[in-house]
């Protein structure tokens, strides 16, 4: 199917790990690898969520069914769903009791493999990645910046071929090599998904782009000077 379309495979699996964009030479600081020469300041960055902008669902929950089995998927949902209910957070306390429930007690390995399982689950927007061959070509720096498990959307992408530069998502506590089932920090959505997109820029004041689905990523469009709204791909007009 033209959705599951592949782009050639790149192995490139570095991170850049940095708290602003451009080093004082102007150049991408050290860590992505040979494959990935670092852009002039002038190519500008283009920034992508990913779950229902480069994909067109979520990611975490056929991640969860890989890793637990469809069963305790759903009793692990509906025990984070009752104690959303009471809360003030839904959002947050659900995410919380399903990650406990699920992840606790695994290692990174195993939830990198259960993406592995997943991976033919999910349906790619073509006009996401027309978007980010275009960049790619055009020289500019990639991030995708998720609410998705880090480790897992790092794999995704690496399956689908698809090359970046950065991945901003959310990470879990790590105990001793095994998950405490804990958010380390504080997930990647919204607000915080904005703050962290804005310390990773740092000073950088040239072209962004910016895909997302609102309202989850509004905050983060309103930080680029060209945001695209995706779900229907309506294209707000660029900030001069």
């Amino acid at each position: 199917m033209a959705e599951d379309a592949v782009l050639p495979p790149v192995y490139n699996t570095g991170k850049i790990v940095f708290g602003g964009l451009f080093a004082k030479s102007g150049e991408l600081q050290d860590g992505v690898g040979a494959s990935c020469a670092a852009p002039a300041a002038s190519s500008g960055v283009a920034i992508f969520d990913f779950d229902r902008t480069l994909i067109h669902s979520g990611s975490l929950l056929p991640i969860l069914e890989a890793l637990v089995g469809r069963r305790a998927l759903a009793w692990s949902c509906v025990v984070a769903a009752a104690a959303a209910a009471v809360s003030r957070r839904r959002a947050a306390v659900f995410r919380a009791v399903l990650l406990r429930r699920t992840t606790a007690g695994r290692t990174v390995e195993d939830l990198e493999s259960a993406a592995e399982r997943a991976f033919p689950r999910l349906r790619w927007r073509m006009e996401m990645l027309r978007a980010y061959a275009r960049h790619r070509r055009d020289g500019r720096v990639i991030v995708v910046a998720s609410g998705g498990l880090a480790c897992c959307v790092r794999r995704l992408l690496e399956l689908k071929g698809v090359e970046v530069d950065e991945v901003l998502g959310t990470d879990l506590d790590v105990v001793g090599g095994v998950l405490s089932g804990r958010i380390d920090g504080l997930a990647c959505t919204g607000q915080e998904k904005a703050r962290r997109v804005r310390d990773w820029l740092g000073g950088f004041s040239g072209e962004a782009w910016g895909y997302g689905n609102l309202p989850a990523d509004g905050p983060m469009l309103a930080l680029v000077r060209h945001p695209t709204r995706v779900g229907g791909l309506r294209r707000r007009r660029s900030r001069r």
